[in-house]
């Protein structure tokens, strides 16, 4: 699915990460049409041109802390839960 092909399942207004490198963390839709990533998936794609440090240092300061002005539809960062540790 291209970019294109996923807003259309989107809510007009649907906040998308810039940069296609993003699409590939997607890992779904929200109820309410926000996009939802994986910040493992992020992170790795970071990683591409850093260490994993400075890929996680990147996406906190640069993409975390700026979605809460990005408006109501802003993408959801998801982080999972690994229930083996637990």
């Amino acid at each position: 699915m291209n970019r294109e092909e996923l807003l259309d399942w989107c809510e007009e207004g649907t906040v998308i990460l810039e940069g296609e490198e993003y699409d590939q963390a997607i890992v779904g839709i929200s109820t309410d049409g926000k996009l939802v990533y994986d910040y493992d998936e992020l992170v790795n794609v970071l990683m591409e041109d850093m260490t994993p440090e400075e890929a996680m240092d990147y996406l906190d300061y640069n993409t975390l802390r700026a979605i809460p002005y990005m408006g109501d539809k802003a993408p959801i960062i998801m982080r999972r839960i690994d229930w083996e540790v637990m």
